[in-house]
């Protein structure tokens, strides 16, 4: 679960008429929020995907999946906290289940030792989607030498002696790309690749780390701040000399000073102090 928290009161100094209008431009701010919350997720998401060369499939998994993260805006005395679980985008399991598409299992060791009779073919021993943990025949770097041929298209030397073949690897990289987002589905485990880049050696596709929940804290802090901002100073031009009923309303969140207490229409949010 990633906290965002905007603590106002390291915003400015508060006296006087500011103590009262304090609340109510902390409410005012939550409530613009929770529909400017949203749209600052899919700003960052897609702006990150950019920079960093993502895959155009994935940008585009990832942008329809987004709508699932439903951030819970809360309010305290001073505070506006954001909780955003990116976890419902898919976790580190869900994005095992794209690993390993046409690699060898080790099962087939036991259908091509001395004196066995396997009628089937290799691909019957290839991975297919969605990876269930098997056992894998090669190693990290013949697979990965595989992949970088795999990645440019190039074809791929395999066997050795009389067996040794070149296998076609042109369109492989696109169709397992399709694969991975089809077992995904609604799911968009890709943001982990963005949060802690895709590989330490340099395999490709190359994707840094693009720090993405700092990256998220830093344009919630500058939305809450500028909005807090515009309804402080709302506020203040609007708040009698002495606190007494009215209503507030700015960019269609709507307050009521009712008994030195600021509501909306949903009921009370916090008791003006002063």
């Amino acid at each position: 679960m990633l906290e965002l928290v905007f603590d106002s009161s390291e915003f400015t100094e508060w006296e006087n008429k500011a103590k009262i209008a304090l609340p109510i431009a902390l409410q005012l701010t939550t409530t613009q929020l929770k529909e400017k919350l949203p749209e600052v997720l899919s700003e960052v998401f897609y702006g990150i995907m950019r920079d960093a060369d993502f895959p155009e499939i994935y940008i585009e998994h990832v942008m329809l999946c987004l709508p699932r993260v439903k951030p819970m805006i809360l309010t305290t005395s001073t505070d506006i906290i954001a909780n955003i679980n990116l976890d419902v985008l898919g976790t580190w399991d869900d994005l095992a289940l794209g690993y390993h598409r046409g690699a060898i299992m080790e099962s087939i060791k036991g259908q091509t030792a001395a004196g066995s009779h396997h009628s089937g073919h290799i691909s019957d021993f290839k991975i297919t989607l969605p990876y269930a943990g098997q056992a894998l025949l090669n190693g990290l770097e013949k697979r990965e030498a595989f992949w970088r041929a795999v990645f440019t298209g190039e074809g791929y030397e395999a066997g050795s002696g009389t067996s040794r073949v070149t296998i076609d690897t042109e369109g492989m990289y696109e169709e397992t790309l399709k694969d991975r987002v089809r077992v995904w589905g609604n799911k968009a485990p890709e943001w982990l690749i963005l949060q802690w880049g895709s590989t330490k050696d340099g395999t490709p596709p190359v994707v840094k780390p693009q720090l993405l929940k700092e990256t998220l804290n830093a344009a919630f802090q500058d939305t809450c701040s500028i909005a807090f901002a515009e309804n402080t100073e709302y506020a203040m031009e609007t708040l009698p000399a002495a606190a007494g009923p009215g209503q507030y309303t700015r960019n269609g969140a709507t307050l009521n000073l009712i008994n030195n207490s600021a509501q909306n229409i949903y009921g009370r949010f916090t008791t003006i102090r002063y």
